[in-house]
């Protein structure tokens, strides 16, 4: 049964990029997402953030976005949530969403996910909450307060989320 359902959804996704010509903004990879959070708070941390690297031995490819608990959270583009952790009683719950052109956006700290796997999703689309609260169930004291984790991919290479958001609709530009 799922091999069949995936079948056609590998079929649909193969015709539904095909229908995008290069002239659409996903070939120009500027400004294609919408913010998946709205108002922006504070970027917590940036992408490439320097003194992650220094204490964690590891990049930090994406971006912390400042929120408030049980925030709703959007997809930033059209397509089809590719995986989804939504486990209450394991650490961090994330979703993984496919985009045209194999880019991939990716969300952590989130509660009540309110889709699935395999589900056909649309930009501003809610999709879930942002979680993290501090002493909260699994961010006990390590968090530094409830934020989105928020990741872009091409072809599975890390790239910058900043260079595909709109940054003229950040009201408060000190963030």
């Amino acid at each position: 049964k799922n091999k069949n359902k995936n079948l056609n959804l590998i079929k649909l996704l193969k015709q539904s990029e095909k229908d995008y010509t290069e002239t659409n903004a996903w070939s120009s990879n500027l400004q294609i997402l919408a913010w998946p959070i709205y108002p922006i708070q504070e970027i917590q941390k940036y992408y490439r953030d320097e003194d992650f690297e220094k204490t964690n031995w590891i990049p930090f490819q994406w971006i912390q976005i400042v929120t408030e608990q049980l925030t709703p959270v959007y997809s930033a583009a059209d397509w089809v949530v590719y995986n989804v952790s939504n486990n209450p009683w394991i650490g961090i719950n994330w979703a993984l969403i496919i985009h045209p052109k194999w880019y991939a956006t990716v969300y952590l700290y989130l509660n009540n996910i309110l889709v699935n796997a395999w589900d056909v999703v649309r930009r501003w689309q809610l999709i879930w909450y942002s979680w993290w609260e501090p002493w909260t169930q699994w961010a006990w004291f390590s968090s530094a307060g409830p934020n989105l984790t928020f990741i872009v991919y091409k072809d599975w290479v890390a790239l910058d989320p900043l260079q595909f958001l709109d940054l003229s609709v950040i009201e408060n530009k000190e963030i």
